[in-house]
């Protein structure tokens, strides 16, 4: 305020001196709060980061506060399938900084019982999408490969899920992905849904873990064999304990 103060003083005495336009006090007033305006939209000041006397005098120059409700964080977690049912959850991961991209998943029972889980690393990825979707492609290649014709599946990536469903245009980079994923969809019986990230840590570590393989897929078939970093939250969805999400 008083450097914007400062600089309509400077704008007006120079239209006084070179324009031949006189200062008024007003106009320079009306510039000023037009400034303070307009530098409390950009940053939006809560009513709670300023003290009384600072928010009496800013109202007075008809800058209105509105009082901001701290959102609740919520408690996630993951759900077991129908009884007779399986639920695959897969997950992507791209490191921009290396260029390395992976993927992972993990299809249960419906009382938490692993049936096969995976990590693997794919190469000239350029995008986190792209990663999710081979993730999906992997998980759904397995589950044909095993003879597993009907299951559920869970991705934390909201756009690939909205993709699949035909809500959102598929990028021409997916283009052959996707329609792979739907031609091996037309003889299995599959429902695609979205998950929180929260809720879907362990093909998200599974991903993770993908990045450092050297095979371009591992498989694993128990919890015994899986790779530590997994085995807790994998405990975890199977007791049925939340977590939060801010």
């Amino acid at each position: 305020m008083f450097f914007s103060a400062i600089w309509e003083i400077w704008c007006s005495r120079n239209r006084a001196r070179f324009d031949d336009k006189p200062m008024v006090a007003r106009q320079i007033v009306h510039r000023v709060m037009m400034h303070v305006s307009d530098a409390h939209k950009i940053y939006q000041p809560r009513l709670i980061d300023l003290s009384a006397p600072h928010r009496s005098f800013l109202q007075q120059w008809g800058v209105a506060f509105q009082m901001s409700t701290p959102l609740a964080p919520k408690l996630v977690r993951w759900y077991l399938p129908p009884p007779g049912r399986l639920k695959l959850n897969v997950d992507g991961a791209f490191k921009s900084t290396s260029s390395i991209a992976a993927g992972g998943g993990i299809l249960r029972n419906h009382i938490g019982n692993i049936i096969f889980a995976f990590s693997a690393i794919y190469q000239g990825v350029c995008s986190s999408l792209e990663a999710e979707a081979l993730a999906l492609r992997n998980g759904i290649i397995l589950c044909y490969e095993k003879g597993i014709s009907d299951f559920l599946i869970e991705s934390d990536s909201l756009v690939l899920v909205q993709m699949m469903k035909g809500n959102y245009s598929i990028p021409w980079r997916l283009s052959i992905i996707t329609q792979d994923i739907l031609y091996r969809c037309q003889n299995i019986h599959v429902s695609l849904s979205h998950i929180y990230r929260e809720a879907n840590q362990v093909a998200d570590i599974l991903a993770g873990f993908g990045c450092s393989i050297t095979n371009s897929c591992c498989v694993w078939s128990s919890w015994a064999d899986l790779p530590p970093s997994v085995k807790g939250p994998y405990r975890l969805d199977k007791m049925g304990l939340p977590s939060i999400r801010p």
